[in-house]
């Protein structure tokens, strides 16, 4: 008897500590979406994704340019492009 009731006190504690630290991750995940939105919604992080996509635009404008004046031609360029 003894030892079923040593389970059932085990499984109860289980339930217990299971529920609580379900409800511990989920405060401390909507705590991080939080942040990370708080993060992105950022005045100085959106002016600096935009600096990187406008680097990024420019340096594959560059190479495309690199690309086509070592081929020499457009047409030949699609060749190897699709090649």
């Amino acid at each position: 008897m003894s030892r079923l009731l040593s389970r059932f006190w085990m499984g109860v504690a289980f339930a217990t500590g299971y529920v609580l630290g379900a409800q511990a991750g989920r405060r401390r995940y909507e705590q991080l979406v939080g942040l990370w939105n708080e993060f992105v919604g950022s005045p100085l992080v959106r002016r600096a994704a935009e600096s990187g996509r406008d680097l990024l635009g420019q340096a594959g404008q560059k190479l495309t340019e690199q690309a086509r004046a070592r081929i020499g031609s457009q047409g030949q360029l699609r060749q190897v492009m699709s090649a």
